[in-house]
């Protein structure tokens, strides 16, 4: 038990699963109730395209709701998260203009 406890104090930070998960999420919202399907169409689908060359992503997954579209990417450990949140903000502003009207401000939160 005495080693398990000194072992576990040595393993370095990275190792620690869990520790830091580098997630962020694009929430956009429509006014008007637009249904699932048109916002899958018309949001999450241009968004998803937009977003999906960012650099070191791990995976994207993606939401569709009444009135909300939400795209959560996971980036690999060690990424540059400020880069990330960078990138994302680059490529979602080429997409923005052909957004329908009735969306309300976008934003992302980065999680950590």
């Amino acid at each position: 038990m005495i080693i398990g406890i000194i072992s576990l104090m040595q393993l370095k930070v990275e190792l620690y699963q869990g520790q830091s998960q580098a997630i962020v999420s694009i929430v956009v919202r429509a006014r008007g109730g637009l249904p699932s399907q048109d916002v899958e169409k018309m949001i999450t689908k241009p968004i998803e395209e937009a977003v999906a060359t960012v650099s070191h992503m791990k995976s994207l997954y993606s939401s569709s709701r009444e009135a909300e579209s939400r795209v959560t990417m996971e980036f690999e450990p060690g990424t540059d998260m400020k880069f990330a949140a960078l990138e994302i903000r680059e490529k979602f502003s080429r997409v923005r203009p052909f957004l329908p009207k009735e969306i309300e401000k976008a934003r992302d939160r980065q999680l950590r």
